[in-house]
């Protein structure tokens, strides 16, 4: 997949190919991450995302295929990129001996450069110096996933690649790390965000590759994703017993006192016509993430889509 139209890529890979034995993780994929974007990696586990993190990090070699990560190659060049890359794996090993500030020391020392947002990332987790002197064993598992998502961007790398960051994390300190990742893109540093619950890559990313089965089987922004889909509309009138039309709209169900329809076209003429009826409530609705990962796992079997949340 192209990585958008004057804006080179911070990660591109080509029919990157990955077998475990018989299995095959990894199919094909295409993958083109703009720079100064955050970008959404969606799927169920199992569907190849962390495999595909782990290549682009040289952690592991491809069986078949390119991998490039900030103009480099992710295997030859992979110890001169990692400076330059803040990584947090799915399942993050922190020793349970060090206090929280010693564990973010050892981070620093390994990426080669200083922790200059250290303290703006503890603020915007909500990790104090007291959390920090605290003995790693004695945190919980949001805490720990908090230290390790501070210990992955504290050095303010070019490239951030986050596997399931939001995994043990409340709604505040979810809230905090969202808008810090947002700052890290306005500074013109690229995300790379692992994620299989929907709502969050809908309110975050500006594009997203949805894998299966180890290949992408859709990629864009969330506005070209949609396409065509019919938009949900919901009117409550005076008087809806006789009948209604609308253009290009075509009604689905009666639910109380409510129409339901689903519109497709341009917006304009259904918002005349909407009006004339002078209306009690409208909501008009885009088609949700939710339904554009069904219709890529449609025709899969129920094991392929679990772990995935709307």
């Amino acid at each position: 997949m192209g990585a958008g139209r004057g804006v080179s890529p911070a990660v591109e890979t080509r029919d990157l190919r990955k077998r475990y034995g018989s299995h095959v993780a990894l199919d094909g994929v295409d993958l083109g991450v703009p720079e100064g974007t955050i970008y959404g990696f969606l799927g169920p586990n199992g569907s190849g995302k962390t495999t595909t993190m782990r290549i682009l990090l040289g952690l592991l070699r491809a069986d078949a295929g390119s991998a490039r990560v900030l103009g480099g190659d992710a295997w030859d060049d992979g110890p001169r990129l990692r400076a330059d890359v803040g990584y947090l794996p799915s399942a993050p090993g922190l020793h349970g001996r060090m206090r929280g500030r010693h564990a973010l020391e050892h981070f620093s020392r390994l990426d080669r450069r200083p922790p200059v947002l250290r303290a703006e990332a503890c603020r915007a987790l909500r990790l104090s110096d007291a959390d920090l002197d605290r003995p790693v064993r004695a945190y919980s598992r949001g805490m720990r996933q908090k230290l390790a998502i501070v210990g992955a961007v504290q050095h303010d790398p070019r490239l951030l690649v986050l596997d399931e960051p939001t995994e043990g994390l409340d709604p505040l300190v979810q809230d905090g790390f969202f808008e810090l990742l947002r700052r890290r893109r306005e500074g013109g540093r690229t995300v790379l965000f692992s994620s299989h619950v929907l709502s969050e890559v809908e309110l975050l990313c500006d594009r997203l590759a949805i894998v299966r089965a180890g290949r992408i089987v859709g990629e864009g922004t969330i506005a070209e994703l949609r396409g065509g889909r019919p938009r949900r509309v919901a009117v409550t009138l005076h008087d809806t017993a006789g009948e209604v039309r609308l253009p290009g709209a075509e009604l689905v169900e009666r639910p109380g006192g409510r129409l339901a329809f689903r519109h497709t076209g341009p917006p304009g003429p259904l918002l005349a016509a909407l009006a004339a009826l002078d209306p009690l409530d409208v909501t008009i609705d885009e088609p949700p993430l939710e339904e554009i990962f069904l219709d890529a796992y449609r025709d899969s079997p129920a094991s392929e889509r679990r772990g995935v949340t709307a």
